[in-house]
């Protein structure tokens, strides 16, 4: 079949149209010279200047094989006096140019002709930000005597627009791109604009956060929102647990019925409180993520049953993405809950490169990129797939020490927990600092948790009154967050290492390779003999924990001037040193504080962590402890190989009195 000639002038439009279309086919079309004649996805060829092109327009229909027309144009420079257009005659060709109409004898008087349509180039448009696209519009009628048109964008944070559609992308988020005619004939078109949100955090730690969604994790949650701006949070997944799941149909047709949930809503809902406090926020503190960022990588995971794990879920379909890609960060996944959405995530992946030649370097990547801290065990996918077939993962596992910061704190050292009794919270959390923090649970605060038990529901009068060691507004619990504090960077180098200790606890290797809670600090406070306690390896912290989260409770509602800030510190000599048994080390402390805060001073050795066990175990001598410069002299008894930490802490004395340390490790060299 001959292809259609077609003949235009440079400015002027015409719409090629297929005599003969398959249903559902996909039209494409592309000119060989757009220099010469462009064209759009409607087959609306424009001349741009004199020359030839040619149209190809690519059909695929639904069935059988895709094959291209071609449309020849060629393209004239603009008439200098009108001429009288020719009616053509009707071609047997398969594709024919629409050609308007116009009256052959000139008109002494034009009437005014309304636009009735605009289409554009796209209803949809992807972004990222700083990119750039031109929104093309077509007219309808061509003959409407004002063709003119203004473009708006509703949110121009997102977008911006020109009068000439040029879009440029500002932010992450969404906006509406509206195209109006001009003429009062209230015509318009839209394109809806979605910019990809850009992750500031690159060079932080990551991690995703899987939860259950009971109580302790809300408070969590709200907690985990105030050090946002310390971590690259890649994904937020609702979870199912032993205390908690959603009910449904499982795929084997048994039907489960709900348990103590507590829904999927309360994640906005703390989400949209953390925007109304984002701009302040972001005045305190640089690399707070975007709300809308944090909601567009909050997912649902495998929620239905305890251990559920039957079938991919958007969730674990986002996890696996995430452990699949080429970011070589090591990859935190803090498990709030079940390990059930992880053990998905991870089947799937087995599923797809198993017995493939690709599954050794798969297996490897995911094995080097992967840490699961799990707070206690709350199912059993853990055990029955993660442990047997991906071993080589690494693993950080609370088992216990999480009790003393969740519903247990009460048996707690009563100088451990000033800052957890109902008073302090009051003052410094719950009240006058802002909308996030109006839902942070506290006991007796009226706040009834649905899908909780009546025994459970700690924000009753009735919880108070069964269990009168606990006063109105003391601390309920946040179970989960040591595993968050695990990765904060206090100067603390824990992330180094498990065993070495830090805000999230200290971790000993257990028989299986798995960091665990079986190393003991010692409790000045404990009664007894023995002061050696597990628990203590956490709550040594307490004061400081809640010092911080108080200062940063009230970065929610204070100017950066009227808020603490915490300090830094550095050590002259480096935080790796090497010394003989014998001799002697001095070490200078720099700190600085943003608020010009007075500082204050405190060496101490960390003895619990290091590997120095002679004589002086926990009783070295240190000159200058208080000073920005301390000595001590390594023990004589000291092994090659012998290892001990010694931490300078610096508090401000500015509200709340925020604190910064560094870990120094002396190793003994013969």
């Amino acid at each position: 079949m001959k292809p259609a000639k077609v003949t235009i002038s440079v400015g002027q439009k015409k719409k090629l149209k297929l005599t003969r279309k398959p249903a559902g086919a996909k039209i494409t079309w592309k000119s060989t010279n757009k220099k010469v004649a462009k064209v759009n996805k409607k087959g609306v060829v424009k001349g741009k200047k004199p020359g030839k092109a040619t149209i190809k327009i690519k059909i695929k229909p639904k069935k059988g094989k895709a094959y291209t027309l071609k449309s020849r144009v060629t393209v004239k420079a603009a008439a200098t006096t009108p001429t009288t257009p020719t009616t053509p005659t009707t071609p047997t060709n398969p594709m024919t140019p629409e050609t308007p109409t116009t009256s052959t004898t000139p008109e002494t008087s034009v009437p005014d002709v309304k636009v009735s349509g605009i289409t554009t180039n796209t209803a949809e448009q992807s972004m990222k930000v700083g990119d750039t696209f031109t929104i093309e519009t077509t007219v309808a009628p061509a003959n409407a005597t004002n063709k003119t048109l203004t473009f708006t964008s509703s949110d121009t944070k997102v977008a911006e627009v020109n009068n000439k559609g040029v879009v440029t992308a500002k932010k992450g988020g969404e906006t509406v791109i509206t195209i109006a005619a001009q003429d009062g004939s209230g015509v318009t078109a839209k394109v809806n604009v979605t910019v990809a949100y850009e992750t500031a955090n690159t060079g932080k730690v990551r991690t995703v956060v899987t939860t259950d969604g009971e109580v302790d994790d809300q408070d969590s949650f709200m907690r985990l929102m105030l050090y946002a701006n310390e971590m690259d949070i890649a994904g937020i997944i609702m979870t199912s647990s032993t205390y908690h799941y959603a009910g449904g149909t499982m795929k084997d047709g048994t039907v489960v019925e709900p348990y103590r949930w507590t829904g999927k809503e309360w994640i906005y809902n703390v989400l949209d409180r953390y925007e109304e406090v984002y701009p302040n926020l972001c005045e305190n503190a640089d690399g707070y993520p975007e709300p809308g960022y944090l909601k567009s990588i909050t997912k649902i995971g495998n929620i239905k049953n305890v251990g559920d794990m039957e079938e991919p879920t958007e969730g674990s379909d986002f996890l696996k993405d995430i452990l699949l890609d080429d970011d070589e960060r090591t990859l935190y996944i803090q498990t709030w809950g079940g390990t059930n959405t992880t053990a998905r995530a991870l089947y799937d992946i087995e599923q797809q490169y198993k017995g493939t030649p690709q599954w050794d370097e798969i297996y490897n990547k995911i094995c080097e990129k992967a840490v699961i801290y799990i707070i206690l065990s709350q199912d059993d996918t853990f055990e029955k797939y993660i442990a047997v077939n991906w071993p080589d993962i690494s693993i950080i596992h609370d088992t216990g020490t999480f009790w003393r910061f969740a519903y247990m704190w009460k048996r707690v050292e009563p100088e451990l927990t000033t800052r957890l009794q109902g008073d302090w919270n009051y003052e410094n959390i719950k009240t006058s600092h802002g909308p996030l923090l109006d839902g942070y649970h506290l006991m007796g605060d009226g706040t009834l948790l649905p899908g909780e038990l009546d025994n459970e529901q700690r924000g009753s009068e009735e919880y108070l009154i069964n269990n009168p060691q606990y006063n109105r507004y003391d601390f309920i619990s946040e179970g989960d967050s040591p595993s968050f504090f695990y990765l904060l960077d206090t100067g603390l180098r824990s992330l180094e290492d498990p065993t070495y200790g830090g805000w999230g606890g200290r971790f000993g290797i257990d028989t299986d390779g798995a960091y665990r809670n079986i190393v003991k600090d010692y409790n000045p406070y404990k009664e007894g003999d023995d002061k050696m306690d597990g628990n203590y390896t956490l709550t040594r912290w307490f004061d400081d924990i809640q010092d911080d989260f108080a200062a940063r409770a009230d970065w929610c509602v204070d100017s950066y001037e009227d808020a603490n800030h915490r300090p830094t510190v550095s050590v002259k000599e480096g935080l790796d040193l090497t010394a003989a048994p014998g001799e002697r080390i001095k070490l200078h402390a720099k700190a600085t504080d943003p608020d010009g805060d007075h500082l204050t001073y405190k060496w101490w050795q960390y003895f619990e962590a290091d590997t120095y066990d002679g004589e002086e175990d926990g009783s070295l001598s240190a000159i200058g402890a208080s000073t920005d410069t301390v000595s001590f002299v390594v023990p004589e008894d000291a092994e090659a190989g012998d290892t001990i930490h010694m931490i300078i802490e610096v508090e401000d004395n500015g509200a709340h009195g925020m604190k910064h340390y560094q870990r120094v490790i002396v190793t003994v060299e013969e």
